[in-house]
């Protein structure tokens, strides 16, 4: 319950610290995970949207892959979707080694704003992070966000990664 309306709320949960193995952003174990959401919640009644996909366990240096998050919205609002430098509590975190928000694992990179699909040859062996924000608009008007982040894990591999499927959650 918030102690009252605005067309602004932000909700972050930040927990230490991130992977020491990943070696795209500057020390990782020193920096914290935070994921962030954004609400107006002023005269609207409104569901976040939520994400459909798992991450992969792991994707392979030298293999093109595209990844959607499959975010759905039951309220049907419009979804937007960038990526985002990762967030940490002291603001973001600072890529090194040449990597960056638009290039996370290096090689070629390609995102889709309209639908959230991002695609990615990593050249070699790696841990990054990625994350994703999904904004949601009605009629026009912003009405909120959310952040994934997702961390990237690159191996030498030929084989694509496992998919699970057939997994009863509900018991």
């Amino acid at each position: 319950t918030l102690p009252s309306q605005c067309t602004n709320w932000t909700l972050r949960v930040c927990l230490c610290c991130r992977n020491n193995a990943i070696n795209t952003i500057a020390n990782p174990g020193g920096q914290e995970l935070c994921v962030e959401a954004t609400i107006n919640n002023t005269a609207l009644c409104n569901n976040s949207p939520t994400f459909t996909q798992n991450p992969v366990p792991y994707i392979c240096s030298n293999t093109p892959y595209c990844y959607n998050n499959g975010a759905v919205d039951i309220d049907g609002d419009s979804l937007v979707y960038s990526l985002i430098t990762p967030l940490t509590s002291a603001g973001t975190v600072v890529y090194s080694n040449g990597y960056s928000v638009n290039s996370p694992v290096g090689g070629i990179t390609s995102f889709n704003y309209l639908t959230g699909n991002l695609c990615m040859n990593p050249p070699a062996p790696l841990t990054s992070v990625v994350a994703i924000k999904v904004e949601e608009f009605r009629n026009g008007v912003l009405i909120g966000s959310i952040v994934r982040d997702i961390q990237v894990n690159v191996l030498n591999c030929s084989e694509p990664p496992p998919y699970l499927s057939g997994i009863d959650t509900s018991v």
